[in-house]
């Protein structure tokens, strides 16, 4: 098909595509194009982008004479519903043949039970700890503290570079802290 027919039957499409004041997406459903396929038709530099059925598809319908939504109830065709076929077969559940037994049921709801008891104690052994630890140590507020110079008020002696003004005597209070937490975690485990 050469530029010339492309270029006529461009414009009639559109023509009646704007007469019919349809979208790109129902006029390229009614003649089995795509909406892209609508726009290419629009800019003449760009026809070689729809390929030679969709543009025999095109001339049809500017042949038939019809809408475009007559064009298009004249190509679909109804679906007959197919008749369901009546078999004297039996038919076979490959899942009712795995179904366990009553007793295996009964082994298999004890396990997920025992489970799940077992989720609950190890969750309320873990909640009771943390309100042990949380009665015995004291919480920390979180302070930013000058990363650059230490408090005026401490002396010297006390303040290691490494503790970001912090001095040795907090550092000792936490660590005694610390293993009062541990001390309370081993005894919560052992028994």
């Amino acid at each position: 098909m050469n530029n010339i027919t492309k270029e006529r039957l461009a414009a009639k499409l559109l023509q009646a595509q704007m007469e019919q004041g349809l979208m790109n997406k129902k006029t390229a459903e009614y003649l089995g194009l795509s909406p892209s396929d609508i726009s290419f038709i629009k800019r003449s530099h760009t026809y070689d982008n729809i390929s030679e059925r969709k543009w025999t598809v095109i001339h049809e319908w500017n042949n038939s004479g019809l809408t475009l939504e007559e064009f298009y109830k004249t190509r679909i065709k109804p679906s007959e519903p197919k008749p369901v076929e009546e078999s004297s077969e039996e038919i076979e559940f490959p899942e009712i043949k795995s179904i366990p037994s009553p007793g295996e049921l009964k082994l298999r709801i004890k396990e997920a039970v025992r489970k799940v008891r077992e989720k609950e104690a190890n969750k309320e052994s873990q909640e009771a700890g943390r309100a042990m630890i949380s009665k015995t140590i004291p919480l920390v507020k979180d302070k930013k503290k000058p990363i650059s110079k230490p408090p005026a008020k401490k002396s010297r002696k006390n303040i290691d570079s490494r503790t970001m003004g912090v001095s040795t005597e907090e550092i000792n209070n936490i660590l005694s802290g610390l293993s009062l937490e541990i001390d309370v975690l081993v005894t919560i485990k052992d028994s």
